[in-house]
């Protein structure tokens, strides 16, 4: 089999954060997800129970105001970000990358001056080159990407506290809240049975709206797949990650070894064979391959290429053009020829944000009549 390599952008906003409970490796997945004590917060008895998770009730929480978070932080304000000191933080549970990631995510609390504490992940970004000038190179392209997600402001995107030192790494950690419902993957995993119809869309409502969010301001994800939608205490959708790929066609030379551990969700365009000219980069066209892998999954709960359990099979496969949806898929027939649409292999002929939101919305009043 020709060997493949994925096809990357240089974006200035290319963040990079995870948040997920105990580590292991999932042979469907090939990256880290949660463990199965993970559990959604979800009422035991009525009509918000798990056997009656219903669209009211994930509406009414997930409509639920934010509180904000993070405020009177020991910190120091540096141009228009924030370094949060590392007095500040206690390290509760590392949870390790697995080989080609970029780093560790720690779970910390973070205390205030007001001593009141909260959960945070803490990415550290670990270095394969102690060579001081590629470091400062990498130090300024990270802080110039804080500076941009600091001035992002959406209830569908990660919120960021600001960056940290230590953690193992050369380099400025990224702070952001701890979600405690974990990724996308991990929730489905648990919810999919229980979730109805009208709260699959009401999921993918919020992804699309922090994707239209971003290509509004000319931001391209980069990198989208169930694995950085991450799901917070009221289960509103937060993405993260966004422009992560830059970061390794940036500064790849200075990072561990690393592979996109998107690969299912990737669109074609940026797969090619090794021999071939890398001309391609990530485009709001790719972010829309993307999110039809993602709404694939969230209305059959299966991912991208799910018959398929192992890295080189997949490889294989997008190599020799096999669609990710597979006959026999548990979707309505509506659903299926727009997951489609969004999987077209020519990226122009795929369906805009303003499409994806319409299809959205006519499907959830078609629902809940």
């Amino acid at each position: 089999m020709a060997s493949l390599k994925y096809k990357t952008t240089v974006n200035p906003f290319h963040l990079t954060h995870a948040s997920e409970t105990s580590p292991i490796i999932d042979a469907n997945q090939h990256i880290v997800s949660t463990s199965p004590r993970f559990t959604p917060d979800i009422p035991d008895k009525g009509k918000g129970s798990a056997r009656n998770f219903s669209w009211n009730f994930f509406r009414r929480k997930s409509a639920q105001a934010i509180e904000t978070r993070g405020a009177h932080i020991e910190r120091e304000t540096t141009g228009r970000f924030t370094v949060i000191a590392t007095c500040s933080l206690t390290i509760v549970q590392d949870f390790v990358v697995p080989p080609g990631g970029l780093g560790n995510t720690f779970q910390c609390i973070l205390r205030n001056k007001a001593f009141k504490k909260e959960k945070v992940a803490v990415k550290s970004i670990k270095v394969r080159d102690d060579d001081e000038g590629s470091i400062k190179e990498a130090q300024k392209i990270i802080l110039a990407t804080v500076q941009g997600w600091m001035s992002l402001h959406h209830e569908n995107l990660l919120p960021f506290y600001g960056t940290t030192t230590g953690f193992g790494s050369s380099l400025p950690c990224l702070v952001s809240p701890w979600m405690e419902n974990g990724s996308l993957t991990s929730y489905l995993r648990v919810m999919n049975q229980t979730l109805s119809s009208a709260a699959k869309f009401l999921l993918l409502s919020h992804v699309a709206a922090g994707l239209h969010f971003l290509h509004s301001n000319a931001i391209i994800h980069g990198n989208l797949s169930s694995n950085n939608v991450l799901i917070d205490d009221r289960h509103t959708v937060r993405l993260a990650d966004y422009g992560l790929s830059s970061v390794v066609s940036t500064c790849g030379e200075l990072f561990q070894s690393y592979h996109c551990g998107a690969l299912r969700w990737t669109a074609p365009e940026l797969i090619s064979d090794e021999d071939q000219e890398l001309d391609n980069v990530s485009s709001c066209y790719s972010d829309i391959y993307s999110f039809g892998c993602i709404m694939l999954h969230v209305l059959s709960g299966k991912l991208p290429y799910w018959w398929l359990d192992d890295v080189l099979r997949v490889l294989s496969a997008r190599h020799n053009g096999v669609n990710p949806v597979r006959c026999g898929t548990e979707m309505h027939e509506g659903y299926v020829r727009f997951v489609q649409h969004c999987l077209s292999v020519s990226p122009t002929d795929r369906p805009t944000m303003d499409e994806i939101d319409s299809f959205i919305a006519k499907s959830t009043q078609s629902i809940v009549k």
